[in-house]
C-alpha cells in the first residue's frame, strides 16, 4: 500500500502537475491525465517485471485502455448500476492478471528459449504443446 501512495505522489507531482502547467488550461487537465495513466503502467509493469523476469504487457493494456476508458467517462457516481460495473469489473480483471500471467510463467517453464529479447516477447502466444 505505501507503494502505491509513493508512485502516485511522485507521478502527480513530477508528470501531471508538469503538463497541467505546461498546457495551463482546464481542458487539458485530462489530456495531461492520460500520459500519467500510461506511466502508472509502466510502473506496474517493472513492480511485476522484477519478480517474474518477463514482461507481459496484461497490467499495461488493462490501465492503457480501461482506465483511460473510465477516466473520460464519469457517469454519477450515487448510480448503484455504475457501482456493480465497477465491482465486476475489478474482480474479472484482477482474475484476468492472474491467468494470463500463471499462463505466461508455465509457458515460460515449459518451453524455454535462449534468446536475448526473450523477457520482452510473451512466450505464451506461441508455445503449442500438444
Amino acid at each position: 500500500m505505501l507503494w502505491n501512495l509513493l508512485i502516485h505522489d511522485w507521478i502527480k507531482v513530477y508528470i501531471y502537475h508538469d503538463l497541467r502547467d505546461l498546457f495551463n488550461s482546464k481542458f487539458y487537465n485530462r489530456i495531461a491525465s492520460f500520459p500519467t495513466i500510461i506511466i502508472s503502467a509502466l510502473f506496474h509493469e517493472y513492480v511485476l517485471w522484477s519478480p517474474f523476469r518477463f514482461i507481459a504487457p496484461i497490467l499495461l493494456v488493462q490501465y492503457g485502455t480501461f482506465g483511460t476508458i473510465l477516466y473520460f467517462v464519469k457517469p454519477s457516481p450515487n448510480s448503484k448500476f455504475w457501482n456493480y460495473f465497477i465491482h465486476i469489473g475489478l474482480n474479472i480483471g484482477v482474475a484476468a492478471m492472474v491467468f494470463c500471467y500463471t499462463m505466461e510463467l508455465y509457458a515460460r517453464h515449459l518451453c524455454p528459449r535462449e534468446e536475448s529479447f526473450s523477457t520482452f516477447m510473451p512466450r505464451s502466444l506461441d508455445c503449442v504443446l500438444l
